[in-house]
């Protein structure tokens, strides 16, 4: 056998482990439509590694470059391998960058929008709470009205006229507080409705 011919034996003899290494691991790694194609490929560089062994013992000299082909055709299978896996682990690299982009963006304006939902309640209750101060405010002074009005009646009956119409006019600032308090009720309605709808705009782009 000449220098080349033992030259290209060598090399075949090492490609083999290498294809048999890559054969255990298409067949562990689970998947099935690219392992079943990864199976078919090693069997045939396989093949064609024994089938170049044999030949390289029975060819002469000049045909012994023509077998380092198909040996450069298998080894270039193997780097496709491994670009393809490279090239898979960036794209879900990029995946995960995106998602975590897209994770910082949602807890940013959730927290904008919660921040305002927060100050708009605060400052609703604080409108409730001073309305329920004025009604109970009113309350009060017509009670106080009524008992003035009790224990004054035996002894001004000339003034009780007058303060029926003061309690009258108790009763008509009475309703006119209440109509204020429907017209701001409404108009903290109408201002919670456009807040909501401008939320959820923002949260839709």
């Amino acid at each position: 056998m000449t220098a080349d011919a033992a030259l290209l034996a060598i090399i075949v003899a090492f490609l083999l482990p290498l294809r048999l290494v890559s054969l255990g691991l298409s067949l562990a790694s689970g998947r099935h439509g690219t392992s079943s194609r990864r199976v078919r490929r090693s069997c045939a560089a396989l093949a064609v590694a024994a089938a170049l062994l044999a030949v390289i013992f029975a060819l002469p000299r000049d045909h012994v470059r023509e077998c380092a082909a198909p040996i450069a055709s298998v080894s270039s299978a193997g780097d496709d391998d491994g670009g393809f896996r490279e090239e898979l682990r960036l794209e879900v690299e990029q995946l995960k960058q995106q998602l975590a982009r897209l994770e910082s963006l949602w807890d940013s304006k959730s927290k904008a929008v919660d921040d305002k939902l927060d100050s708009l309640e605060e400052d609703n209750g604080r409108v409730m709470r001073a309305m329920a101060l004025d009604v109970q405010s009113l309350i009060n002074e017509r009670e106080n009205i009524k008992i003035q009005e009790s224990l004054c009646s035996s002894y001004f009956g000339n003034s009780i006229k007058e303060m029926e119409n003061e309690v009258q006019i108790l009763k008509d600032g009475s309703r006119k507080m209440n109509s204020d308090i429907s017209s701001v009720a409404k108009d903290t309605a109408e201002k919670v409705e456009v807040l909501h709808s401008a939320i959820e705009k923002i949260l839709r782009y």
